[in-house]
């Protein structure tokens, strides 16, 4: 009933990053990295002639001094749900006292929320009546409005935003595991908080792209001077606030890596919930449990906020002795380590509250690279550490450790390194190095087999057989893979299959609706929707208008009598960093097409 049908569409566009613009307006885009901690964007003024030129956004309210690109990701709301504080200025003390003194409720590590798979026993809560997709909104809005004024700001006036604003293009990062759901929920994030038209041309302006893919980009233009000759093989590490990112390449041509070189995935990205927070979380179990039942039982966020902003970042090893400020310089008490207001944390103690993040990230690095290998018999060869956690000696020198162990060399570049991700954003827009992805699912869609008495599986399934209306015999539950698990997708390359659909009815075939499903289990080609329902997933569906071609049908005779048909290709296009879907069919002698 259904054929399978793949085509490969045309080459990918030429390089822009060290080009001349060619467009014939001026063009503004966004890179936009909404971190759990930390956020920043990127800009770049696309300006017809000139070479595009990559900058950030280094001022946010609230910062006494300018930032370094990044600004907290916090927003403080009322009891009503209305922001009243955001980034830097929800750290103020003024604003701290206002948001007690007036029940204010602070969200944080917010992001975290927006996966269903996150253990959300270790992270806050949200605020009461404020779901993950509200909050991403809110936050969007600010963070946008914090670029435009920026830029307003660097540009003298308003004029110049006022002339690009309806040419503005977003690129928005995401970690590697978020897929088709949290996806779609930033795009409804972008729409909602106003920054473009819920219409075609503002979803064609709005790109996501994954971390990890991000800061390969920033890394390749950020090549340490020294680097083995033969080196083709390579994970990204990308250790940010909440998760850490890990993506493995190889360059595509067979040639070492350089600033020129394209690059092809070697294993599916993966993310793990190591980041720095969680070390946060563990001193402030710590601390907790310490002070239990004192007097300074009170100000145990006040030295968790201390500890994160200091000690977390100067750790290296368990040698070092902390003295953390958190009370008054008057206060003494040795049996707690507090001196003059300051609490005492020897290094053997504080390493306690970071083993357990690098364990998570070792294993995950493990199995990224033993992925590599058994997936595309690649030896890797060099990690590339970034992130903001990356900054981390401690973190650096036990992931350097263990890597040399396996002959395998661990850089971290010296540019940007926390603010990898929306640098690599804009260079991705601009050159992307990426030319082959890994399916990360099998994806599909509804397509029952014609029953075949040879197959075993069919036998079992007889008695859930039916007689279609051309008078064959079908099996229902079945499902059509288009694109396997793992399989390697290049540029523009499109899988498809043809599905039939028919009725007695010319009208019953106007619109047409297509399910798009994910396979998440461990059969890379599945053949039934009704087993293991748990791995099954629809990530889009596709109504389809074919009114004027259900018009044309010709009758069919069957056994049941008179019946219309109508053929289909359902086509993905995994090229890009999203999964996009559609619908072809062939209407008055020409090919059209419908979908995402």
């Amino acid at each position: 009933m259904d054929n399978f049908r793949f085509s490969t569409g045309c080459p990918a566009k030429p390089s822009k990053l060290t080009m001349p613009y060619k467009g014939k307006k001026r063009k503004l885009i966004l890179a936009i990295d909404i971190g759990t901690t930390y956020s920043g964007v990127s800009f770049c003024l696309l300006e017809p002639g000139l070479v595009p030129e990559i900058s950030f956004v280094t001022r946010y309210p609230g910062q006494l001094h300018g930032g370094d690109g990044k600004v907290q990701s916090f927003v403080f709301y009322d009891r009503d749900g209305n922001v009243k504080a955001a980034g830097a200025e929800a750290t103020q003390d003024e604003v701290e006292r206002e948001a007690e003194d007036n029940s204010w409720m602070l969200a944080e590590w917010w992001k975290l929320h927006l996966q269903e798979s996150c253990h959300l026993e270790s992270i806050p809560p949200l605020p009461p009546h404020k779901n993950p997709l509200e909050i991403l909104t809110d936050f969007i809005r600010y963070i946008y409005s914090c670029a435009k004024n920026y830029l307003i700001e660097l540009w003298g006036d308003s004029t110049s935003w006022d002339s690009i604003e309806d040419a503005i293009e977003i690129v928005l990062t995401h970690p590697n595991s978020w897929e088709d759901a949290v996806q779609q929920q930033l795009r409804q994030a972008i729409v909602r908080a106003g920054v473009l038209p819920d219409d075609q041309d503002g979803h064609s302006r709005t790109h996501l792209l994954t971390e990890g893919e991000a800061c390969l980009h920033h890394c390749i233009k950020n090549l340490p001077i020294k680097l083995r000759a033969d080196l083709k093989n390579v994970v990204i590490a990308d250790a940010g606030g909440g998760t850490v990112d890990f993506s493995s390449y190889t360059t595509a041509r067979g040639g070492k890596i350089s600033p020129t070189a394209r690059f092809r995935e070697v294993a599916i990205p993966k993310s793990v919930l190591a980041g720095s927070i969680h070390v946060t979380k563990a001193f402030e179990k710590y601390v907790r449990k310490h002070l239990a039942g004192t007097r300074y039982e009170g100000g145990i966020d006040r030295v968790t906020r201390e500890f994160d902003k200091t000690a977390k970042l100067r750790f290296r090893d368990n040698s070092q002795t902390f003295y953390i400020n958190f009370a008054s310089t008057t206060d003494d008490d040795e049996t707690l380590g507090i001196s003059r207001g300051q609490l005492k944390v020897s290094g053997a103690v504080a390493e306690l509250f970071f083993a357990p993040a690098l364990a998570l990230v070792i294993d995950a690095l493990d199995s990224q690279i033993d992925e590599a290998q058994a997936l595309s018999d690649k030896v890797i060869q060099a990690v590339f550490l970034v992130g903001g956690f990356a900054g981390n000696e401690w973190l650096y020198t036990g992931i350097k450790s263990h890597l040399e162990q396996k002959g395998i060399d661990l850089f971290r570049p010296d540019s940007h390194t926390n603010k990898a991700t929306p640098h690599g954003a804009l260079i991705y827009y601009l050159d992307n190095f990426v030319t082959g992805r890994l399916a990360r699912w099998t994806y599909g869609t509804d397509c029952d087999p014609i029953y075949n008495r040879e197959d075993p599986e069919h036998q079992k399934r007889k008695n859930s057989s039916y007689e279609d209306l051309s008078g064959h015999l079908y099996l229902k539950h079945g499902f059509g893979v288009i694109l396997p698990q793992f399989t390697r997708v290049e540029h523009n390359k499109l899988f498809s299959c043809s599905v039939v659909r028919e009725n007695k009815r010319k009208e019953a075939l106007e619109i047409i609706t297509v399910r798009i499903l994910a396979y998440r289990g461990g059969e890379q080609y599945p053949r039934w929707t009704d087993v293991e329902h748990d791995k099954w997933r629809v990530v889009g569906e596709i109504e389809v208008d074919t009114s004027t071609v259900a018009k044309t049908l010709r009758p069919l005779r069957g056994p049941f009598g008179t019946y219309f048909e109508i053929e289909l290709n359902v086509m993905l296009d995994f090229s890009l960093t999203e999964l996009k879907a559609f619908v072809q069919w062939e209407e008055k002698g020409k090919l059209k097409r419908h979908g995402s």
